[in-house]
């Protein structure tokens, strides 16, 4: 009699057993925790960078993501072990060179959240990271008396479109080791080029 009321009840508590709803989706994106070489090292001697994230990411999505500056030839290898990262470079980093390493908002975690941001991080084979940043002042070109309300843009190459708003160098050689054209002229939209902030006087 005891052992029956016992199945009956070991019955109805299976039936009633219900599966975990397992809670909200996950909309929390990725967050770098760690990076070797990290942010700013200098003396970078390295064939591979790692990254450690929050969370375990898409490899393919890194692959992807992933940018680094000055361009390397051939392409990386990435490889992952839970959260962290391993991306294997396909050539030997100069000497005395700033590397900035990319990684876009289309790396996503493997439940398919991306990051709300881009990630960069600057090292160096040398004992110092390059800033590539230009300073200097405006002057008028007939007197040399202080410019004010001019904007400097940094291009990857002449815009045709821009030139009769302004005037063109010939291409500089940047700190990162590529080339860049600068242009002078009127106040521009700011977001075709990157301006260079300049003194007056």
């Amino acid at each position: 009699m005891v052992a029956g009321t016992a199945d009956r009840h070991l019955g109805l508590c299976l039936r009633r057993a219900r599966p975990p709803t397992g809670g909200p989706p996950d909309a929390t994106p990725p967050a770098l925790e760690f990076s070797e070489p990290a942010a700013g090292s200098v003396d970078v001697e390295t064939d591979r960078l790692t990254f450690t994230f929050s969370e375990p990411v898409d490899e393919a999505s890194l692959l992807n993501a992933f940018s680094i500056t000055p361009e390397l030839l051939g392409p990386i290898e990435v490889k992952s072990s839970g959260r962290t990262v391993t991306v294997r470079l396909p050539e030997t980093l100069r000497e005395e060179t700033t590397y900035r390493v990319t990684l876009d908002t289309s790396l996503r975690d493997r439940r398919s959240v991306s990051l709300d941001a881009p990630i960069t991080l600057a090292f160096a084979t040398g004992s110092e990271i390059d800033t590539a940043k230009l300073a200097g002042h405006m002057v008028r070109a007939t007197d040399g008396s202080p410019a004010s309300g001019i904007d400097v843009l940094a291009y990857a190459s002449p815009i045709p479109l821009l030139s009769p708003m302004g005037r063109f160098t010939e291409p500089r050689q940047d700190p990162m080791g590529d080339s860049c054209w600068i242009m002078c002229g009127p106040p521009l939209i700011s977001s075709l080029g990157c301006r260079i902030s300049t003194g007056t006087g």
